[in-house]
C-alpha cells in the first residue's frame, strides 16, 4: 500500500507498507498438495469410503461406491444407508452409529450385508469413527470392504470341518491318529 504525503500541494515523500508472503505462499502450496495428495487417495482407493450424518444419511461417498455396488453416489446422497443395509441387520447397523455418536474416540468395526444395485446381498466389514467435530468433516467416516469371498470361504472350511468331526464321531470301533 502506498500512499503520497504531500505539504503545500508539493509530494514531499511517498509513504509505502509492504509485507513479506513468502511463508504464506509456501502454506499455501504445501495445503494445495496435501488436498491434491489426499484427493487421489480418496478417489483411488478400493474400498467403499462414506462420510454419513449423525442420522445416517449419505453426505459423500468414494468412486469405489459405484465400483463396489453399482450405484452412482449421487443419487444416494442426502439418502439413509440404512436403505441399502440387510433388514436383519439394519437394527446392528443403528446400534454401531449411537455407539460412534457417543464414545469419543471409539473406533468399531463389524461385519454387515449391503444391497447392490443388482439387489443381491454382499458382505462388507465396516470400520467406523466419528469425525463429527472436525469441521471440515462433520460426519461419521465409514469404511467399507468387500468380504464376500472371505465369508464363502468360512462357510466351506466349517462345511468341511463339520463333515469331519461327524464322521469321527460316527466311528464305534476305536481310532488311533499316527502321526509319522
Amino acid at each position: 500500500v502506498s500512499k503520497p504525503i504531500m505539504e503545500d500541494g508539493e509530494l514531499i515523500f511517498i509513504q509505502t507498507n509492504s509485507r513479506d508472503i513468502t511463508e504464506r505462499r509456501h502454506s499455501e502450496e504445501k495445503l494445495r498438495l496435501s488436498e491434491e495428495r489426499f484427493k487421489a487417495l480418496f478417489q483411488n482407493s478400493l474400498d467403499v469410503v462414506l462420510i454419513i450424518s449423525e442420522y445416517a444419511m449419505l453426505e459423500n461417498a468414494t468412486p469405489s461406491f459405484e465400483k463396489q455396488l453399482g450405484y452412482t453416489v449421487s443419487d444416494w446422497i442426502g439418502k439413509p444407508v440404512q436403505e441399502l443395509v440387510h433388514p436383519e441387520q439394519v437394527a446392528v447397523f443403528n446400534k454401531a452409529i449411537e455407539t460412534i455418536l457417543h464414545r469419543k474416540d471409539s473406533d468399531l468395526i463389524l461385519r454387515i450385508q449391503f444391497k447392490n444395485k443388482d439387489q443381491q446381498w454382499i458382505w462388507m466389514e465396516l470400520k467406523a469413527a466419528s469425525a463429527i467435530s472436525t469441521p471440515t468433516i462433520q460426519g461419521i467416516i465409514v469404511s467399507l470392504r468387500n468380504i464376500s469371498e472371505y465369508i464363502e470361504i468360512e462357510k466351506t472350511l466349517q462345511h468341511y470341518s463339520d463333515r469331519i468331526t461327524g464322521m469321527l464321531h460316527s466311528i464305534t470301533d476305536g481310532f488311533i491318529a499316527v502321526d509319522r
